[in-house]
């Protein structure tokens, strides 16, 4: 699963969830590629609610069984924009694009990102606890797990020690 040119001009996303239904496998197979690829695409095959074969086949049947499933396994994700797939493909280019150049100090991660476009994302995972990002934004996802914004070519994210043992 990655994201890669398709030709030089079309971008291969990949899925990462599919279908109404999860499990705790799908669970683990969500939460790998977010964390991996710091974005959730699903695809959901529309035949069986446009060519019923059963009542199970119903739109709403099928929408309330997803609505379950966004609530419990999908609410670590909500701060991740929803996009369109152009609008996907477009932060996918602008990515692919970064060469980035990390420095890890004491108490800060200076990104420093060489095709840089507008804005970037992408997920930090820390012991630490993230107190502020200069030229851009974060937010916390779970436990030691942030979503980074970064408005600039270079950013400076800031880190406060939670007194934890090794």
């Amino acid at each position: 699963m990655d994201f890669t040119y398709f030709n030089g001009r079309v971008v291969q996303l990949p899925i990462t969830s599919t279908g109404f239904v999860y499990s705790d496998e799908g669970n683990l197979s969500l939460r790998s590629a977010a964390s991996a690829l710091g974005v959730v695409t699903h695809s959901i095959d529309m035949a069986p609610m446009i060519y019923p074969e059963s009542g199970d086949d119903d739109w709403k049947y099928g929408f309330l069984e997803f609505s379950k499933n966004i609530d419990t396994y999908w609410k670590p994700f909500q701060a991740l924009d929803a996009l369109t797939v152009s609008e996907a493909a477009q932060r996918e280019m602008r990515w692919l694009a970064l060469e980035p150049q990390i420095e890890v100090g004491e108490d800060q991660v200076r990104i420093r990102m060489e095709g840089f476009h507008d804005t970037a994302y992408f997920y930090l995972r820390s012991w630490d606890k993230v107190t502020g990002v200069d030229n851009g934004d974060y937010e916390k996802l779970e436990d030691r797990v942030y979503l980074i914004r970064a408005d600039a070519p270079e950013i400076v994210v800031s880190l406060a020690h939670d007194n934890r043992t090794s």
